[in-house]
């Protein structure tokens, strides 16, 4: 028997199942990993179905939709995303305007919003 199979089993003689924060550092990580993998299955089957997920990375992504959205259709606040866009690439003065130019072009899209 393993280390580790001793100490599965004394915790088992305690008969008081462990708490995560109790297993060997090897049963953690797989715990974690595995809860891990189990959510982005989850959210990968979710957005199959046709369901997007408010994750951070989601709500970013849309966030980011409405601004090419804006910008495409020269709408109130497009000034407002040009603005912001100046500021964030302050040392590349022409990345603003290319990226305008390429959202107009249609070759920066919109990964969740689908204009109707």
């Amino acid at each position: 028997m393993s280390a580790l199979d001793l100490h599965l089993l004394s915790m088992l003689i305690d008969q008081r199942p462990p708490t995560v924060r109790e297993l060997p550092k090897a049963m953690r990580q797989k715990y974690t990993a595995d809860g891990v993998e189990r959510y982005r299955e989850r959210i990968a089957t979710s957005l199959e179905n046709g369901v997007v997920e408010p994750t951070a990375a989601h709500v970013r992504q849309a966030l980011a939709d409405a601004a090419i959205h804006i910008v495409r259709t020269g709408g109130p606040g497009s000034e407002e995303v040009m603005r912001v866009l100046e500021a964030v690439f302050a040392s590349h003065a022409g990345t603003p305007l290319t990226v305008k130019w390429r959202i107009k072009q249609g070759r920066i899209r919109p990964k969740f919003f689908k204009a109707s």
